[in-house]
């Protein structure tokens, strides 16, 4: 199968081109391009009323893609609309997008070094999650980010 090969081809109707290439390539190439046809014509075919196969067309690294539930992990505010929006994304491809959502913007009364908490705006500390802030430079939310077991 690795064995080379040329490839001829018409470029024009009067020239013919000629490459390189090794019999493993072409294998791999026609039946990629056959998929991509099978797939053409299942839509062409489904559009028109007749139904088929669900995998008809379908290459086999979206069929095994389609079995993996995706995990991530989804940084969020409660009070970000931003946030709202991605959440209704999320929560329409529930059943192929996994995530955990962490809560990493927020607000928290802070006591002096007195021990005293008052109840004016300066009292308030705005804090982001270090590791929102560690994926994230700036911070913001929404963002979501592959779960990889604790590595970014």
């Amino acid at each position: 199968p690795t064995s080379p090969c040329t490839v001829s081809f018409l470029t024009s109707p009067t020239t013919s081109s000629h490459f390189p290439s090794t019999v493993s390539r072409e294998i791999h190439f026609a039946a990629h391009h056959t998929t991509h046809h099978l797939a053409s014509i299942n839509f062409a075919l489904n559009s028109s009323g007749v139904k088929t196969g669900k995998n008809i067309g379908k290459a086999i690294s979206t069929k095994t893609h389609e079995k993996v539930k995706a995990k991530f992990i989804y940084h969020s505010a409660w009070f970000c609309p931003f946030a709202h929006r991605s959440t209704i994304a999320l929560s329409h491809h529930e059943g192929s997008v996994g995530y955990t959502w962490v809560e990493s913007l927020g607000w928290e009364q802070r006591e002096n070094g007195d021990g005293e908490t008052g109840t004016g705006k300066e009292w308030w500390y705005h804090w982001k999650n270090p590791d929102l802030v560690r994926v994230n430079g700036k911070g913001m939310v929404p963002t979501l980010v592959e779960d990889l077991g604790g590595e970014f």
